[in-house]
């Protein structure tokens, strides 16, 4: 009885009697779960934004060492001496790892490869050369030098 008169001077109510309050909560419990799940995607698009931008440097280093290779071949006359780190057969290959550091092909996230140079019956000898990400083809540049012949 006492604690009737109690609850009556306070005008508290329990919470068995308020529909209200279970509203409230689920409403809050609502606001949260969505909340969260905008959260999880914005942090998709912050982590793809990442990945996007690291390609793009990537390329842009790349595409810089791949034209500076290119003019070292047509300046030497389209000679490939000197520029191997990796030689395979025919083809040269320069091994990068994720912050284009040169590196060996164990460690390797990116690849330069220069593909044959071939000798062109007018005086005229061509490079490929292919940058990867992986198995992924990235870009490819072509060069080329003239190579007059002996005797003109």
């Amino acid at each position: 009885m006492a604690l009737k008169k109690v609850r009556r001077t306070l005008d508290v109510k329990s919470p068995e009697k308020t529909p209200r309050s279970r509203a409230f909560f689920l409403e809050l419990i609502l606001n949260l779960l969505i909340f969260s799940l905008c959260a999880v995607v914005a942090l998709q698009v912050f982590v793809e934004s990442k990945l996007s931008i690291e390609e793009s440097a990537a390329i842009t280093q790349l595409s810089l060492d791949a034209q500076s290779l290119a003019e070292e071949f047509k300046a030497t006359g389209g000679k490939l001496e000197g520029m191997s780190p990796t030689s395979g057969g025919s083809d040269i290959t320069y091994y990068y790892d994720s912050n284009l550091v040169l590196t060996d092909a164990e460690h390797a996230r990116y690849s330069l490869v220069i593909t044959n140079a071939s000798q062109r019956e007018n005086g005229v000898a061509a490079i490929t050369i292919d940058a990867y990400a992986g198995e992924k083809l990235l870009f490819s540049l072509q060069g080329a030098s003239y190579q007059p012949r002996e005797g003109r």
